[in-house]
């Protein structure tokens, strides 16, 4: 859609000093810049141009004044730009005229591309300084209506509003565990990942104390806690298979 927009605006530069063919490439042209100029404006000068007024109006403007100045072939327009109103070149009747003309019309080039790019720096300019004088004083106005309203909303919201409290400490309700923040971060003074588990084992392992040495109960290492607890002693059992009863240790009933 926007290199259909594009050849259309470029035609409508050309105007009707060109053939209807060649008005046609003229648009086909127009519309083949429409990705690349997109590209450009967006991608790589990073410029906010949603509605792509870069690439569907003015450049393919500028490309269709630019091709009067080669393809204008002197059938129409006699008389413009205050020269040759009778006679253009010694040629009665010629009109704007550029490279290729029509047989028996003399070529206007490069004249006529002068005359074409002092148009366009002369529209560029105008639109500049017209944009200028009508649309800085509105966003000005716009600007200032803005900041008030801006200052009045923090004047009218109550103190306190929109303060976040800061996330609850652990250890003041163990239920909930350690809290994180929006992005996964602890809280601050909570410590994470192995450095946290390191400081949980040494922990455990001061809290049950030192150890005599290795043994079943204890593990391979001094200081360390017991995976497993102990196994429990088996209690002693009478000639005919009951136990016996801590009382009776002796085997007496």
């Amino acid at each position: 859609a926007r290199g259909l927009a594009a050849g259309v605006v470029a035609g409508l530069a050309a105007g009707p000093f060109v053939q209807p063919g060649v008005a046609f490439f003229i648009g086909l042209l127009a519309g083949g810049t429409v990705p690349f100029v997109t590209f450009l404006v967006d991608g790589l000068l990073r410029l906010d141009d949603a509605t792509g007024s870069v690439s569907i109006s003015a450049l393919p403007a500028m490309v269709g004044l630019l091709m009067v100045g080669i393809f204008a072939d002197g059938s129409a327009g006699a008389g413009w730009q205050m020269v040759g109103i009778e006679s253009h070149l010694g040629v009665a009747g010629q009109g704007v005229t550029g490279l290729f003309t029509l047989p028996g019309y003399q070529a206007d080039f490069p004249a006529q591309m002068q005359a074409q790019v002092i148009g366009i720096l002369a529209l560029l300019l105008w639109g500049f300084v017209a944009g200028i004088i009508i649309s800085g004083p509105l966003g000005l106005i716009m600007f200032s209506l803005m900041g008030s309203r801006q200052v009045g909303r923090l004047r009218t919201q109550p103190r306190g509003a929109g303060v976040v409290d800061p996330p609850m400490d652990p250890a003041a309700n163990p239920r909930q565990g350690p809290r994180f923040g929006r992005r996964g971060a602890p809280p601050p003074g909570a410590a994470s990942g192995p450095s946290a588990a390191s400081t949980a084992g040494g922990a455990a392992g001061s809290e049950a104390g030192p150890t005599a040495g290795p043994s079943p109960e204890n593990g391979s290492r001094s200081g360390t806690a017991a995976p497993f607890p102990p196994a429990a002693t088996p209690r002693p059992r009478a000639a005919g298979g009951d136990p016996v009863s801590p009382g009776s240790a002796s085997g007496r009933p």
